[in-house]
């Protein structure tokens, strides 16, 4: 119970490395726009601001990262209450038009039942159409689906495959502390397996990086 309640603060713990930038990232468009449309003087907050201004914080809304961000303020509370169902719908735009964080994000929701019933297959689903885009969080999720055989069929190998690709790139995001933690469970699927598997899996996680290097890191303001 210990392990499974800490990995299930990984996603968080991951989530809140961008989500101060994405807050500071809101307030300072909403201070620009306001104090060039309205006054010199910059405001103070990111709601004033989009207040003052008489616009919609979400000029696009039928464009993909405008629709994740649209969810991520449900998912966080940013500006308006929070709203995992809410956040489940703007995920869903996103995600169908291929935005990797809204998939990833989607997955969570439906892991952890948070505003849709809960269903492992279909978050292992939306793990899997975002880890194959890069995204290296969901590539640890979907590692850990398959570790338990949680909405996909267990198999070590492609849990280990996921845990050490989706590594490479969290190692340049994380603490120290969280990527310590992380490894120590990739370490623990790599036991399960015989060295003809994990050589197996290295040669697949070398090929794998040589085709999608890891990405610089973005914040949920970023182009997807």
């Amino acid at each position: 119970m210990g392990d499974k309640s800490e990995l299930q603060k990984v996603p968080r713990a991951v989530d809140a490395l961008v989500l101060s930038e994405a807050r500071a990232s809101l307030i300072a468009r909403a201070r620009t726009d306001a104090a060039r449309l309205v006054t010199s003087k910059p405001v103070p907050d990111a709601l004033s601001a989009v207040r003052s201004i008489g616009v919609s914080p979400f000029p696009n809304l039928d464009g993909a990262q405008e629709q994740f961000r649209r969810g991520l303020f449900y998912a966080k509370g940013i500006g308006v209450a929070e709203d995992c169902a809410q956040a489940a719908i703007w995920y869903r735009k996103a995600a169908d038009q291929g935005h990797a964080s809204a998939q990833s994000a989607l997955g969570w929701l439906y892991e952890e039942g948070q505003g849709v019933p809960r269903d492992y297959g279909q978050a292992a689903y939306w793990y899997q159409k975002a880890a194959e885009q890069g995204h290296p969080s969901a590539q640890f999720q979907l590692g850990l689906a398959y570790k338990r055989g949680q909405g996909v069929l267990q198999d070590y190998e492609e849990a280990c495959f996921w845990l050490d690709v989706s590594m490479e790139s969290l190692k340049k995001a994380c603490s120290s502390k969280i990527h310590a933690f992380l490894n120590t469970e990739r370490v623990k699927v790599a036991a399960k397996l015989t060295s003809d598997e994990r050589s197996k899996v290295q040669t697949r996680v070398a090929q794998w990086l040589a085709a999608n290097p890891p990405a610089p890191q973005k914040t949920p303001f970023d182009a997807n």
